[in-house]
């Protein structure tokens, strides 16, 4: 085991531990970060909460070059799942970007 001290050093634990307690604990572990992962992106609902940049494309009838710079610019909440390259964009945020500059038109 690692832990880190006050000073912020790291130093190493040897603990007398059998095979299967390490096993469990390796379990454990990796249980509770997928569990992390699903409740990422799992929220209140699951997949279908996900958008992907074509469907955004879609439902505000803009391109994938419009939709990128609203990115860039922070107009448009998007998020990458660990470890990839694609970007999703949760539907609750999409519609409220949506209202949002519904609102302004109607001004």
């Amino acid at each position: 085991m690692t832990n880190s001290s006050p000073t912020g050093s790291n130093r190493i634990v040897l603990l007398p531990i059998t095979l299967a307690e390490l096993e469990e604990r390796i379990k454990q572990i990796i249980e509770a970060s997928l569990n992390k992962l699903v409740d990422l992106f799992d929220g209140n609902a699951g997949r279908d909460d996900l958008l992907t940049i074509e469907e955004v494309c879609a439902i505000f009838k803009v391109s994938k070059v419009t939709i990128h710079n609203w990115k860039r610019t922070a107009k448009l909440p998007f998020f990458r799942m660990p470890g990839s390259k694609r970007v999703y964009f949760k539907r609750d945020e999409v519609m409220a970007v949506l209202k949002r500059i519904g609102t302004r038109k109607n001004s």
